[in-house]
C-alpha cells in the first residue's frame, strides 16, 4: 500500500488521493457553490459540512476496494468513522459536548503515536474539526454568560491534565531505565570478550572440556549476536515512525497547494539519515528542508499547474 497521504481540497472540501491531485486540481479551479453559500450559513454549519465531507472519505476507504487495509487498520479507520458520526451528532453547545469533543480530539492525538503515515492526515484533520467545534461551543456559552458552566469545565481539565503530568513523570522514569538497558547491550562486546578468553583457556588446559562445551559457547554467542540485532531494528523502526510523523505535521500546517506538499517525505528521510543529522535536530532540519520546497521540486512547473 501506498505511503503518501491524501491531501485536502480547499475548493470543495473533499480529501483526494495523491497520485489523483495534479488531475483533481485541473477541474476543480475555484470553490463549489456549496461552499461559497456556507461562508454567509454561520460558523457551526460550516464545521458540520466539512465534518460530513470528511466522514464520507473516511467510510469510502473503510467500505469500498480503493486502498487494502490490514486487519488493525480497518479498525482504526472504523473507530474514525465512528469518531466522525459522535462529532456530527454534537448541536446545542452545552458542556457534556465540550467534553465529548475533548475526548475525540485526545483520542485523535493517542491514535496517531502509532498510525501509518497515510491515515496520519484523516486523524488530524478530525482532531482539528474537533478542536474548531469545542472552541464554537466555548465561544457560545461566554457569549451567553454562561461563565459557570465554563469554570467547571476548566477545573474538570486541570485534573486531568494534572493525572497527564503524573503519567509523563512515570514515563520519564521508564524512559531513564531503557536508557540503563540500552548502555548494559554497550557491554556486550566486553562480555564476548572476556567468553573468547575463557574458551582459549579451555583449549589450552582441557581440550576434551571445550569439545563439550562448544555448542553452549556458540549458543551463548548467537544469544548476544541476536540481542543487539533486535535491539538495533527496533530502534530503526522507531526513529523511522517519529521522522515521519513530523514531516506529516510540518506538511499539514502548509496550504493544499503549496509547493511544499510535493516534498517526498522518503526521499527526505533517506537524506537526513546519510547526512548524519542528529535526531534531536530532525525537527529543525524538517521545518528548513519544508520551508525551502525549490531544493526538491521545481517551483515554475509547480506554480504553473
Amino acid at each position: 500500500m501506498s505511503e503518501m497521504p491524501d491531501v485536502l481540497c480547499i475548493n470543495c472540501e473533499d480529501m483526494i488521493d495523491c497520485d489523483k491531485a495534479h488531475l483533481h486540481s485541473l477541474i476543480c479551479t475555484k470553490p463549489t457553490n456549496q461552499v461559497v453559500k456556507l461562508i454567509s450559513s454561520g460558523y457551526h454549519n460550516q464545521i458540520q459540512y466539512k465534518l460530513n465531507r470528511l466522514k464520507a472519505a473516511i467510510e469510502s476507504i473503510a467500505y469500498s476496494d480503493r486502498k487494502t487495509l490490514t486487519p488493525d487498520q480497518h479498525e482504526t479507520i472504523l473507530f474514525l468513522v465512528k469518531c466522525s458520526n459522535e462529532l456530527i451528532s454534537l448541536i446545542d453547545p452545552a458542556i457534556d459536548a465540550i467534553d465529548k469533543c475533548t475526548d475525540v480530539s485526545s483520542s485523535m492525538r493517542k491514535l496517531t503515536e502509532s498510525m501509518s503515515p497515510w491515515m496520519l492526515i484523516y486523524a488530524e484533520r478530525l482532531r482539528n474539526l474537533a478542536l474548531e467545534k469545542t472552541y464554537y461551543f466555548l465561544d457560545y456559552l461566554r457569549n451567553n454568560r454562561q461563565t459557570d458552566s465554563i469554570h467547571k469545565f476548566i477545573d474538570k481539565k486541570n485534573q486531568e491534565l494534572s493525572q497527564v503530568k503524573s503519567k509523563i513523570l512515570n514515563y520519564n522514569k521508564k524512559a531513564v531505565q531503557l536508557q540503563s538497558m540500552l548502555k548494559s547491550y554497550e557491554q556486550i562486546d566486553e562480555v564476548r570478550s572476556q567468553v573468547e578468553s575463557i574458551k582459549t583457556f579451555s583449549s589450552i588446559v582441557t581440550p576434551v572440556i571445550e569439545d563439550e562445551g562448544k555448542d553452549e559457547m556458540q549458543e551463548l554467542d548467537d544469544m548476544i549476536v541476536s540481542k543487539k540485532e533486535e535491539a538495533n531494528i527496533q530502534s530503526l523502526e522507531d526513529l523511522k515512525k517519529y521522522f515521519y510523523s513530523k514531516c506529516l505535521l510540518v506538511k499539514l500546517s502548509f496550504p493544499s497547494r503549496h509547493p511544499a506538499q510535493f516534498i517526498q517525505i522518503p526521499e527526505l528521510y533517506e537524506k537526513i539519515v546519510k547526512s548524519n543529522v542528529p535526531v534531536e535536530k530532525w525537527e529543525e532540519c524538517i521545518r528548513d528542508e519544508f520551508g525551502h520546497p525549490e531544493r526538491w521540486v521545481n517551483l515554475k512547473v509547480v506554480n504553473s499547474n
